[in-house]
């Protein structure tokens, strides 16, 4: 198999291995996000719950109702009772309730018949139920610039390459790493972004590029099969030569 390679000017296996670790180095780099209990997912049932004290302790006759607002500051609960858990009172939203994302505020109301108090609060909803820190922009933004940095590299091997197999693997390679880099950063919009128009967009072309990936990552395949079947014909044909005593 070595001189099928060699026979193309395709490198060893030894090179081939190194080249096709460059695609797969990012994973390395990758880190993870950590989700916020404050911060819930589109769509999904939540529950809100918030621990409540008088004078110190959790006394057994308080009641406590909520009022919760909308992003756009509509009310989506109107002063409903909380359900008491022990140390504290619940109250849960079904997915219906929550396929609006943005900034939600709430106000909790406690009672015990004598004294009475009232907080605010708020919680996020978002695509994924990730809280939207600096920190996790931080590490979108380092992901993005790896994929784009591995991008270039990507494009580079393609340019100076003289081997066709070579240049045409990380021509595609070039363009599913840039690909991913759109989708990634069109991930962390939709993390942020409220507006459904544009939500609908970056939806559209998430759905688009799943596809493409799985075009891209066939196109490898098929490119490498082919240079397989080229050069076993290849090499079958110098051996007819050799033993017709052309050579």
């Amino acid at each position: 198999m070595g001189k099928i390679f060699q026979t193309l000017g395709i490198p060893k296996y030894t090179e081939v291995y190194r080249l096709a670790l460059l695609p797969i180095l990012f994973i390395i780099f990758l880190t993870t996000l950590s989700i916020a209990t404050q911060t819930f997912s589109q769509d999904s049932q939540i529950d809100i719950k918030n621990a409540v004290r008088v004078n110190g302790a959790v006394s057994s006759n308080v009641i406590c109702n909520t009022t919760i607002y909308y992003p756009n500051k509509t009310i989506l609960v109107d002063y409903k009772q909380m359900t008491r858990q022990n140390s504290y009172f619940n109250y849960t939203l079904n997915s219906s309730q929550t396929n609006t994302k943005g900034l939600y505020t709430y106000d909790v109301t406690c009672t015990d018949g004598t004294l009475n108090e009232t907080e605010s609060f708020d919680f996020f909803i978002n695509l994924g139920g990730v809280e939207p820190t600096a920190a996790r922009t931080d590490t979108l933004s380092r992901t993005i610039w790896i994929f784009f940095s591995f991008g270039i590299i990507s494009c580079l091997v393609a340019i100076f390459s003289k081997r066709i197999p070579i240049k045409i693997s990380f021509i595609i390679f070039t363009i599913w790493f840039f690909l991913t880099t759109i989708n990634t950063a069109f991930l962390a919009v939709q993390d942020e972004i409220v507006n459904p128009s544009v939500e609908n967009f970056l939806s559209f072309f998430l759905v688009i590029s799943h596809y493409i990936n799985y075009a891209l990552l066939f196109s490898v395949g098929v490119v490498w099969i082919i240079t397989l079947i080229v050069s076993l014909i290849s090499q079958n044909q110098i051996k007819k030569e050799k033993l017709y005593g052309k050579y």
